[in-house]
């Protein structure tokens, strides 16, 4: 009976890390794109694209700080 709960959690948390891991490679995605795409865009657009980042990258911090808390054994 034990067996096939540590079975399951173990699936289980191997996806929550590969989900973190995805979330880890967004943020840097969405950190390089703020500080080397949007220079380049013209002052109306760079400042929205800024702001759709930043509510991006808020949303990715809150689930991997989520993440941490909830499964962090």
């Amino acid at each position: 009976m034990i067996n096939m709960y540590l079975n399951a959690m173990y699936g289980f948390l191997g996806d929550m890390t590969t989900i973190a891991d995805k979330f880890d490679v967004r943020i840097v995605e969405v950190k390089e794109e703020y500080f080397k795409e949007t220079p380049k865009l013209p002052r109306k657009l760079k400042k929205r694209r800024r702001k759709e980042l930043n509510q991006e990258y808020s949303y990715l911090m809150s689930m991997k700080k989520y993440y941490q808390d909830t499964f962090g054994f």
